[in-house]
């Protein structure tokens, strides 16, 4: 979970500069982990209900 904060916290560096790039290979892959992150949440969500 470390290795997340990190990216976080790079991606969150990044935005202070004022430059929001979608396409920087920092934010897109903090995006990605975020999007992984809630896909896994969901599925285990629905495991847990099964």
């Amino acid at each position: 979970m470390s290795l997340f904060r990190t990216q976080a916290h790079r991606a969150h560096t990044t935005d202070d500069m004022g430059t929001i790039n979608l396409r920087s290979p920092v934010v897109g892959r903090y995006a990605l982990g975020v999007a992984v992150a809630l896909i896994i949440m969901i599925a285990l969500h629905y495991a847990w209900m099964i």
